[in-house]
């Protein structure tokens, strides 16, 4: 009977819509009549034929019709009957939205298990019925929302029933369709998404259930969830920022869970960079994400998402990289505190868990860290104060290793600088810092931005005084003329100014000490083999500690450090504006006195005093080229001859003094 009955209601439907909704009514209707249990024992015959009906009425283009009655109304009515095909008891909160659905229901709600049956057909039927819902968007709302809460709950429901097949099908549809809709409903895409992330746990961190990017070892449903919170037209909608970190620390916390966490980690804050939030909303998310991975590294948990032969911590320095290029340039002084403490916090628990590691030397995390910082650290940023304090807060805490170039009594040599790393980007080559190349030029960002600052500016000396132990640090662990020749270079500009300008004492000249100190050690531990090279690049520094300072701890350094390291060696080529400064501050000869002199050895026998016995009178010459300042050899006592004049008659002349006259 039943076949007879479908013979005509299989036939090719009329192109009127009147007639085609009159079939589909009376196919829900034969539906309702059948109950449950036979609807599912002919569900090939009736529930395939309605789902057909529906899909290619739905995706029709919406045309008036003759009677004049619009055509969206007429698919509305199909998108009903969907509704009710898929209706399960629902919450309380939904229950009003379902009471606006004006067809007869099911005296029972249709198995979950025939839904997984005629996947196909469910399939097609609902992915056309979001379109319709995209085009419709007066009906986004109440109908939109509606159909991906009972999908949520189907889908949930063969979780339970350990259909994953069934389960990620239907939770691949919601995505996809809230992936769609986003842009033309984000305020009901954001209710969907509140739902969906109290799925249950297992469902959403496991690989089974994720559709997406094939190969992607960290796919979760978690991580598609993720992805569609971050997306601008959904930030937008949120009442106020608690709302939208609890969701997303919420998801983040259950995707940490997930063995492949530093990838999933690695992909968020991808999305993060893409569309970087506004600064207060970015701060807040990364203050979030910070403290979920400060947990789990805590915890114990791997930090190397590479191999022992080839480590890769990319994604902790990701999250140690985003602060400081979109949050910290535009956020208020009490979000700047908060995010550098949990930054230091941070940072601290990754170099820890980052040198047990095997083949990874200490300083790479310092290196990759600030490689990715620096480009962050432009001209215009100098200005503002409460970023550059904030900076060499950061430069405080993450400096370099002192355990791999500390100076031990047995080694024969100078310690070399940590190798190269083996992930990341490697240092330039040609670099004598090597590691510690970016966090040099980072430095000499700081002291250069405090140097700008105006001379009455009280964060001037506090934010420079952070920085004293890092340099201090950094010229420490240098060994051998190239490598400090560099860092010299590159800090000597902002040192000098400071110097010479004399507003900030506390700061420069600590620096300044330490920096002689270490020159003066490696000197007396014979590894400075070049001084000329060396001497160039502390010229600023020199004559600024000269120029300003005549008396003091800088003034006794520098003249001691210029005795100790340079005044020794032969043949050293002193610049020209250096030299007129060393003259006057009398550690240099007075070479113009002596091309006017005369000088004559002066003997001891009185033979000398014959004037058949003096020397030819030359007058000696400058060199300019090549300079001993200080010669090795024992000085000659010299007598300068003045102009001869009559001696006064004395006792006792000896008959040389007779021929001298």
């Amino acid at each position: 009977m039943l076949v007879l009955v479908m013979t005509p209601l299989r036939q090719r439907p009329s192109a009127d819509p009147l007639v085609r909704l009159a079939l589909v009514r009376t196919l829900w209707h034969l539906a309702v009549k059948l109950g449950p249990q036979h609807l599912a024992t002919s569900f090939q015959q009736v529930g395939v034929t309605l789902l057909k009906t529906l899909a290619g009425f739905l995706a029709e283009v919406s045309t008036p019709t003759q009677s004049g009655c619009d055509s969206d109304n007429l698919r509305r009515e199909c998108l009903c009957v969907l509704l009710r095909l898929l209706q399960l008891p629902v919450d309380p909160g939904w229950q009003s939205a379902m009471e606006g659905v004006s067809l007869a229901s099911l005296a029972s709600p249709l198995e979950t298990g025939v839904l997984g049956r005629h996947l196909e057909g469910f399939d097609q039927t609902c992915r056309t019925a979001i379109t319709f819902i995209q085009q419709s968007s007066n009906y986004a709302p109440e109908l939109g929302c509606l159909l991906m809460h009972l999908l949520l709950k189907r889908a949930a429901e063969a979780h339970s029933a350990d259909s994953v097949p069934v389960a990620a099908a239907l939770l691949k549809l919601v995505l996809d369709g809230l992936t769609d809709w986003l842009p033309a409903a984000p305020l009901a895409c954001k209710t969907v998404l509140w739902e969906a992330s109290h799925l249950p746990e297992k469902m959403l961190t496991s690989h089974c259930y994720y559709s997406g990017k094939q190969g992607q070892l960290h796919g979760t449903p978690v991580l598609s969830l993720l992805k569609l919170v971050l997306q601008p037209p959904l930030l937008a909608v949120f009442n106020s920022t608690e709302e939208v970190t609890q969701l997303f620390q919420r998801l983040l916390t259950l995707g940490l869970q997930n063995p492949s966490r530093l990838h999933l980690l690695q992909s968020v804050l991808g999305c993060l960079e893409r569309c970087p939030p506004a600064a207060v909303l970015a701060c807040t998310l990364w203050l979030a994400l910070a403290s979920a991975v400060l947990t789990c590294v805590q915890a114990g948990n791997e930090v190397n998402q590479g191999s022992d032969l080839e480590p890769d911590f990319s994604a902790l320095v990701a999250t140690l990289a985003f602060p400081v290029h979109h949050g910290l340039p535009s956020a208020d002084a009490k979000l700047r505190k908060a995010v550098t403490r949990r930054w230091l916090q941070l940072y601290r628990a990754f170099s820890c868990a980052a040198v047990l590691v095997p083949n990874e030397s200490p300083n790479s995390i310092c290196h990759e860290t600030w490689r990715r910082l620096c480009p962050a650290l432009t001209e215009q940023l100098k200005e503002d104060v409460g970023y550059v304090d904030a900076v060499c807060d950061l430069l405080a805490a993450a400096g370099p290793s002192q355990n791999l170039s500390a100076s031990s009594g047995s080694s024969p040599g100078p310690p070399m600088l940590s190798g190269s790393p083996c992930w990341g980007q490697r240092p330039h080559r040609g670099s004598a810092l090597a590691e510690l190349q970016p966090y040099c030029q980072a430095l000499a960002w700081a002291l250069d931005a405090i140097a700008r600052m105006c001379p009455g500016e009280a964060r001037r000396s506090a934010s420079g005084g952070k920085l004293v132990r890092p340099v201090q640090d950094l010229v420490g662990c240098l060994r051998g003329v190239p490598p400090l020749v560099e860092a010299v270079g590159l800090l000597a500009p902002p040192m000098s100014a400071l110097l010479a300008s004399g507003q900030a004492p506390k700061v420069v000249e600590p620096m300044w000490v330490s920096l002689c100190g270490a020159l003066v050690s490696q000197r007396q531990a014979a590894w400075l083999s070049d001084e000329q090279s060396l001497l160039v690049a502390l010229t600023p520094l020199l004559e600024a500690a000269l120029r300003r300072c005549t008396r003091g701890p800088v003034h006794d350094r520098t003249v001691h450090l210029w005795h100790t390291v340079f005044a020794q060696r032969p043949n050293l080529q002193v610049p020209p504006r250096l030299r007129d400064v060393l003259c006057k501050a009398k550690l240099l000869p007075d070479l113009e006195s002596e091309e006017l002199a005369l000088c004559v050895p002066v003997s001891v026998s009185q033979d000398s005093l014959v004037p058949d016995a003096e020397l030819p009178r030359t007058p000696q010459k400058r060199e300019l080229a090549v300079f001993s300042p200080s010669p090795t050899a024992r000085p000659t006592i010299l007598r300068v001859r003045r102009a001869a004049s009559r001696a006064s008659p004395r006792k006792g002349r000896s008959v040389y003094d007779v021929r001298a006259e």
